[in-house]
């Protein structure tokens, strides 16, 4: 069935072939080089994602320009600790749909990776992320100088002089009292 799909251009009924049949990820990922179309490629992604390829998975959708899939990937991402994999598809979606979620995530994989300054400049731009959220998770996971450049960004004083005692600034922390 590969064969006949293939030889007529069928990319898509062919690596589904590859994927649900033969269930060859590495055949597909070599057919979906070769034929170059971002249908292909979607297709490919989600089977790699499946798999849990989280790296494989993201590189797949960002071929395709395809953020549909980002609650599976941000979940899957999110399991196995892929934080800077998952930076580059946020990216990539945020572009395509600027909603909340989105926005929201990609600002916390930043925190995760420790791109501070990206996160900074993130969140200083219009954006529909939910930064005291993002906030309050960077505070239970100990990364007290992420939550306080989003506490400090909404002006949430309360949990900002409680960070900054955390971070040894205390004299920081009185003066947002």
């Amino acid at each position: 069935a590969f064969s006949i799909y293939k030889k007529f251009e069928v990319a898509t009924s062919a690596i589904q072939v590859l994927i649900d049949h033969i269930k060859n990820l590495d055949r597909a990922y070599e057919f979906a080089e070769r034929c170059n179309d971002p249908s292909v490629c979607s297709l490919l992604a989600n089977a790699q994602i499946r798999q849990g390829l989280v790296k494989e998975a993201i590189d797949s959708f960002i071929k395709a320009n395809d953020p549909t899939s980002y609650l599976e990937v941000v979940n899957v991402a999110t399991q196995n600790s892929n934080w800077e994999d998952l930076v580059r598809y946020l990216q990539i979606a945020r572009k395509e749909a600027r909603e909340t979620f989105v926005e929201t995530e990609l600002a916390f994989a930043y925190a995760k990776t420790n791109r501070l300054a990206e996160l900074e400049e993130f969140i200083s731009a219009p954006n529909h992320a939910q930064i005291q959220t993002v906030g309050d998770r960077c505070f239970e996971q100990g990364m007290h100088e992420a939550a306080k450049i989003l506490y400090n960004n909404i002006s949430y004083y309360a949990k900002l002089a409680v960070t900054l005692c955390h971070l040894g600034n205390y004299q920081g922390a009185i003066e947002c009292t």
